[in-house]
């Protein structure tokens, strides 16, 4: 009995086993089939990122030059800015190997300037070369203008204590006068560095802002249609340039490309806004100023017309006034002139007359 009860016991305690063990296998299978599931959908969600993500545009050897070109002048004057970027393709005629070169100019805030002139081929630099321009001498004046007038001031004499009240009066003016002066002078400096501040920002890029060269060039292509560009230039100072549009508050910077076309044979000058990328066409802006010139000549014309008819009709006028009133004149003139004949022939008469009548009495009196 016992042996049987023993038995049952292990019977049951193996199917147990058994059950719990198949239970571990089922769960380890749906475990797995899920894990990979999840692997598929990442995997899947994975690759359809990939897809979405844009395939970085290929830059050109031209801009590749530049960054150059820009980091080279930046490690070489840190406190500086750029304030002109001109590059220049060239095919050597022999080997028709391509170069690229640069002239990258920039200020430092007291306004002294840099360049740097660069050739890139084949990836890499080629030649380059630093140099320093003028030196705004406005600093230098005032440094020397400062020491003649320190230099021509009297040494001031501390005393323990002065020797009259006028004496300790006057030194009190002098010094109100001197902080004055210093409050006048400080307020001055500001002024400059204002200006100065205005200016420097006007004549300096801020290629953060900027499009690319890639990005203009391609802007360029897109208008001309055909071509390559070989020659871009981006400067700040382009206050002159937007005048021709009328349009005196905008002087963004510019990027100005020349497109060549070896089979037209023809080059075409793009002018690109380096902030907005519009294009600026300047066939349309002359059309336009040549529209506006033709138009306001022949408004000028016809104002001269006007005043020319408007000016004979009133000369016309003033004739036949004139005459009219020459020959009322002329009229009253003779007729003053025969009334006066015919009181002098009457005067003369009645003379007579009496001269007859005298006579007569004269000799009836012999």
């Amino acid at each position: 009995m016992k042996k049987s009860l023993r038995q049952m016991l292990t019977v049951t305690l193996s199917a147990v086993l058994l059950a719990g063990a198949s239970t571990s296998f089922v769960a380890a299978q749906e475990e797995s089939s899920a894990s990979e599931e999840t692997s598929s959908v990442v995997s899947e969600s994975a690759s359809e990122e990939s897809a979405d993500e844009e395939v970085p545009a290929e830059v050109s050897e031209a801009q590749t030059g530049l960054d150059e070109a820009l980091a080279l002048f930046e490690e070489e004057y840190p406190e500086s800015s750029i304030s002109k970027i001109n590059v220049e393709m060239v095919v050597d005629d022999e080997t028709e190997e391509v170069s690229f070169e640069y002239d990258i100019e920039g200020l430092d805030a007291e306004f002294n300037e840099y360049e740097l002139d660069l050739v890139y081929a084949n990836g890499e630099v080629t030649e380059s070369e630093f140099s320093e321009g003028w030196l705004n001498n406005d600093e230098e004046d005032q440094a020397e203008e400062s020491v003649s007038v320190d230099s021509n001031q009297e040494p001031v004499e501390e005393t323990e204590e002065a020797s009259t009240e006028a004496e300790q009066a006057a030194s009190d003016a002098e010094s109100v006068q001197e902080s004055a002066q210093s409050v006048q002078e400080s307020a001055e400096e500001t002024q400059e560095s204002a200006e100065d501040t205005v200016e420097f920002e006007e004549r300096t890029l801020n290629l953060e802002e900027t499009i690319t060269l890639d990005e203009a060039s391609e802007i360029a292509l897109t208008e001309v249609g055909e071509g390559e560009v070989v020659e871009w230039t981006l400067e700040s100072d382009t206050a002159e340039f937007w005048g021709l549009f009328g349009d005196e508050a905008n002087e963004n910077p510019i990027w100005v490309m020349d497109v060549e076309n070896m089979e037209a044979d023809n080059d075409t000058e793009v002018h690109v806004d380096a902030i907005t990328g519009e294009v600026l066409n300047l066939d349309e802006v002359q059309e336009d100023v040549s529209g506006a010139q033709n138009e306001a000549a022949e408004e000028s014309a016809e104002s001269t017309q006007e005043a020319v008819e408007e000016s004979a009709e009133s000369t016309e006028e003033a004739a036949e006034e004139s005459a009219e009133s020459t020959e009322e004149a002329a009229e009253s003139e003779a007729e003053s002139v025969e009334e006066s004949a015919d009181q002098e022939a009457e005067e003369v008469e009645s003379n007579a007359e009496e001269s007859v009548d005298s006579a007569e009495s004269a000799t009836d009196g012999q």
